[in-house]
């Protein structure tokens, strides 16, 4: 069990309203007189925020030498806590800091101080455009340029250098998609891996097959809606869906009924909440995605089968406890990872057991550390120093080029391979992500483990086995990658489950447009009162 997962374990299970209160009575003294002294003692640190249960131990351990270490459960506690002066820096998303740097709350950041980039790679802002192209994976990197249509009127090449860039703000520090996902053995009753295929032979098939009398049913496309529908319509019928507004407005987008045509259409799909006439229609795609989750589920967005919840904890524990009801889900691919290696959370789970679908409309979020413009410069210096030691340690070499990690002795030590085995969402940078995909997988799936699941279902052979780890490591490994195509296999076996387009089907990643603070809240507040029970 991982560090914040003991931490998470302590608050919610042993540190309870009862203890809570007779520990307060006993310690209430010493309390007093102990922050009398550290008061007079303890320097000043400043608040590096983050997300709860977002970083590895030991990362954790060096942030908190020189800076006051504050979890938040949403993003937007980060956003205030940047506009109200609380926060130096720390890790915010996408879409807000583009908000924020139009407010002009954040500071451009230093990337020689951060890469070691030379003179003339940050001699212009196309020069560390250049440069950048070449740490960041391609995806990335087109989706943070992406936002320069959000911060400037006129993106022409002869603005370039005068423009702003979210990439000049803000550092990647992981990325995510979405998925949905579901745990067989909770249907089953077992997970014994033959019984596994075939359930989910059934399932692919319908996902799969022609349905004229459903006007929102594309075949072979996996639409959100098409994936959804086949889930629950395959048994499952307790829900957990990430509470993310703004992502969940996404997918209601894809779900636009064209009474031209009579049917439904993904056409529209955006990370939008204004038409172009810039009129507000965040309410009409809140209101799609319950109309959406309606017509796939047959369940309104306060049914008690659904339950929506924000701690990816949680929902990895929902998921993938045997004694917990929920059975799929909407979730992010970086919890659904940990999810499938739920070894880590429950023993006696064996790995592989949750299954998934990444749809076609989907969406890409990226968070990144930016600092505030009111951090002075003793401690922004200290935040680059930091960045090295943890996070960002293994990135470029002292030339500021592209570290090889296949060179590096103890590898899984450095603060950016050891903060991916913590927090299991997918790597920003070129060589941390190519070295998760070609070693990581293929570890997770060793002697010791196979042996493990040769002993566990004896009447298997040998060959036949051999087959399933292939699959195992093919399903975990695409499961783990964003990109534009994926080539789903048959279950259990290697061969192609797609008859069209050379197996491949498409996958759409739409960015989340910003909104500003105003905007936020009418958001927020309308979606609550949607899903209030």
């Amino acid at each position: 069990m991982s560090f914040f997962k003991i931490k998470h374990f302590l608050k919610t299970k042993i540190f309870t309203k009862t203890s809570g209160l007779i520990l307060f009575g006993a310690g209430i003294a010493g309390v007093l007189t102990s922050a009398l002294i550290y008061k007079s003692t303890k320097k000043f640190k400043p608040s590096f925020y983050n997300f709860k249960n977002y970083i590895s131990e030991k990362n954790w351990a060096i942030i908190s030498e020189n800076f006051d270490y504050k979890e938040f459960d949403t993003v937007n506690q980060f956003t205030n806590a940047v506009l109200t002066r609380k926060a130096a820096t720390g890790i915010g998303n996408d879409f807000l800091s583009v908000d924020l740097i139009k407010q002009n709350k954040l500071i451009p950041l230093d990337f020689q101080k951060i890469f070691n980039f030379s003179d003339e790679d940050v001699k212009t802002k196309r020069n560390l455009a250049n440069k950048l192209k070449t740490i960041y994976t391609e995806q990335m990197w087109e989706h943070l340029s992406s936002y320069d249509v959000s911060l400037n009127e006129n993106t022409d090449e002869a603005n370039f250098e005068t423009n702003k860039h979210l990439w000049e703000y803000f550092v990647p520090y992981f990325s995510q998609d979405m998925i949905v996902v579901y745990n067989p053995s909770k249907i089953l009753g077992t997970d014994d891996y033959e019984k596994y295929y075939e359930f989910d032979r059934a399932l692919v098939a319908k996902l799969t097959q022609e349905d004229s009398d459903d006007k929102a049913w594309t075949a072979n496309k996996i639409t959100d809606y098409d994936a959804l529908k086949t889930v629950k319509e395959s048994g499952f019928n307790v829900w957990e869906i990430t509470d993310a507004v703004r992502d969940n407005m996404i997918y209601g987008s894809s779900f636009y009924y064209d009474k031209n045509t009579a049917s439904y259409t993904d056409a529209y799909t955006t990370g939008k909440v204004a038409n172009p006439e810039g009129k507000l229609i965040y309410k009409d795609l809140i209101d799609k995605f319950g109309d959406m989750i309606q017509k796939s589920l047959n369940y309104s967005l306060t049914n008690a089968n659904l339950n929506f919840n924000g701690d990816g904890l949680e929902l990895v524990d929902w998921i993938s406890n045997p004694e917990k009801p929920i059975n799929a889900g909407i979730i992010y691919n970086g919890d659904a990872y940990d999810a499938f290696f739920s070894e880590d959370n429950h023993e006696q789970v064996r790995p592989g057991t949750i299954r998934y679908i990444k749809p076609k409309n989907n969406i890409l979020l990226v968070d990144g550390l930016v600092i505030a413009n009111d951090t002075t410069k003793e401690y922004i210096d200290i935040i680059y120093d930091t960045l090295r030691r943890t996070f960002l340690e293994g990135i470029t070499d002292q030339n500021g080029d592209l570290l090889d990690l296949n060179t590096v002795e103890n590898v899984d030590e450095l603060g950016s391979v050891d903060n991916f085995y913590s927090v299991g969402y997918v790597p920003a940078y070129r060589n941390v992500y190519q070295y998760i995909k070609d070693h990581h997988f293929d570890e997770q799936f060793n002697e010791e483990f196979r042996n493990r699941m040769k002993k566990r279902y004896p009447n298997i052979s040998e060959a036949r086995w051999n087959e399933i780890f292939e699959y195992e490591i093919n399903y975990a490994k695409n499961l783990y990658e964003i990109t534009s195509e994926y080539t789903p296999l048959i279950p259990g076996t290697n061969q192609k489950l797609l008859s069209v387009n050379d197996g491949k089907y498409f996958v759409q990643h739409h960015k989340v447009e910003p909104v500003n603070q105003k905007e936020i809240t009418e958001i927020e507040t309308y979606w609550n009162l949607k899903i209030r029970k």
